[in-house]
């Protein structure tokens, strides 16, 4: 009777994996596309005339034909990337002012539906060091712990 019972079990666990094993693999969602700059990192330090190799990848790499890099103004449209993983060779103006640039990278995958962005700041700044700074104070005194003042530094340069 005990194999009888045993055999009702494995013919029911059979059925329920016939049913239910397609049902959920279907159910399972697909994942999203997604887009990567993976150089340079956030907040990587670049300088003026300097061409800035840009990496991008996806995990999803066969859903983007070509995706497109832009950077803020002066940088621009910097050209097309095709296939992924690739990379671009972005010149920086060397005339461009200091300061934080963000570069992204669009692309629309295959399905057509939305565009996927990733996008990564860098930090524009001079490559040499200044011959003099000056602060605005010429003391700061803080009373408490985690005191915060606005602090303006500036620097001279030899040019």
């Amino acid at each position: 009777m005990l194999a009888k019972l045993n055999g009702v079990w494995v013919v029911l666990a059979g059925i329920a994996l016939t049913i239910l094993l397609p049902a959920t693999i279907a159910a399972v969602p697909q994942a999203r596309p997604v887009l990567q700059i993976t150089e340079p990192s956030a907040g990587s330090i670049v300088n003026p005339g300097q061409t800035l190799t840009v990496k991008v990848t996806s995990p999803t790499p066969a859903l983007f034909p070509e995706v497109a890099l832009i950077g803020r103004d002066p940088i621009g449209f910097a050209g097309i990337i095709s296939p992924l993983p690739g990379e671009l060779s972005v010149p920086i103006p060397k005339d461009i002012d200091l300061g934080r640039y963000m570069l992204t990278v669009g692309g629309t995958p295959k399905s057509g539906k939305e565009r996927i962005i990733a996008s990564v700041e860098i930090d524009v700044e001079r490559q040499d060091f200044p011959v003099s700074m000056s602060a605005s104070f010429s003391g700061i005194e803080l009373d408490t712990p985690g005191e915060q003042i606005h602090l303006e530094v500036l620097a001279d340069y030899s040019d």
